[in-house]
């Protein structure tokens, strides 16, 4: 049980989270930022092939996303949310 987020990404670039499985957490499973929305420009950070579920439990709410993207950033994202 982690009690805050399981992945923290903040403003990088070229991050890879591959092949996880994420489950039990406080806030959401991954949290990401990096990118220039404005410019299209991508950060090159991928969450791929990800197991999530689960989250969100030690706070008890519903509204935070399992994954998390800064409203500013731009990547790929390819997971299993169940």
């Amino acid at each position: 049980n982690i009690g805050r987020y399981a992945v923290y990404i903040h403003n990088s670039t070229d991050v890879v989270v591959d092949l996880c499985k994420i489950y039990d957490t406080g806030f959401g499973a991954v949290y990401v930022s990096g990118g220039d929305i404005n410019n299209l420009t991508s950060s090159g950070n991928i969450v791929s092939n990800c197991i999530i579920s689960d989250t969100c439990r030690d706070i008890g709410l519903n509204s935070i996303a399992a994954i998390v993207i800064d409203k500013n950033s731009v990547l790929k994202i390819f997971c299993l949310l169940s």
